[in-house]
């Protein structure tokens, strides 16, 4: 009798785990270089310009809401990654793709 570890299921554990930690770390980025500079100039463009100034206090504000706790600023950095999530569990349901158990 064999009580080995099944090789193969861990290393495509590890795989997924390492894609998902990839697509996290990426989306984490965008959150919080891209979002908040797409966030400054469509808001300058759409309501005029930004209260607090120059494009250098929105992103101050932001690491500043960050490290306050405040759930919209959180809400800006972790929405490229959720966005991402519902993208993928909507393709899946299209797909007719299994729940994950």
């Amino acid at each position: 009798m064999d009580h080995s570890p099944p090789v193969r299921g861990l290393y495509g554990v590890a795989e997924a785990a390492r894609r998902e930690l990839i697509i996290f770390g990426v989306a984490l980025l965008v959150g919080l270089f891209v979002a908040p500079v797409a966030i400054w100039f469509a808001g300058a463009r759409a309501l005029g310009p930004y209260a607090g100034g120059s494009l250098g206090n929105l992103v101050g504000n932001l690491f500043r809401g960050l490290a306050s706790g405040s759930p919209p600023f959180w809400a800006v950095v972790l929405g490229p990654y959720v966005v991402c999530m519902l993208v993928r569990a909507l393709l899946r349901a299209v797909r007719g793709g299994g729940t994950a158990a």
